[in-house]
């Protein structure tokens, strides 16, 4: 979208984190209005994924036992010639 609007980009970071420590599946799914049911269900998951795999995607379990979801963000700078 960048290049076909003629804008030249300066710098593209993909390596940001909005949350450093993520955000705990139950904050996600009360923003995602998701409901108790899905909890559990998405806790159940994880619990029984293989390690590697949360790992691989970035999902960290606290010392509380609760699953943490990565919140990745990147930015992207361009300029336009005049």
């Amino acid at each position: 979208m960048f290049l076909a609007s003629g804008l030249d980009i300066k710098l593209c970071d993909i390596r940001l984190r909005e949350l450093p420590d993520g955000l705990t599946v139950r904050r996600w799914c009360e923003l995602g209005h998701s409901g108790d049911a899905a909890l559990l269900a998405i806790r159940e998951r994880m619990t029984s994924a293989p390690p590697g795999i949360l790992a691989s995607l970035g999902i960290t379990c606290d010392a509380k036992g609760e699953f943490r979801i990565p919140v990745r963000t990147f930015l992207l700078v361009g300029s336009k010639q005049r």
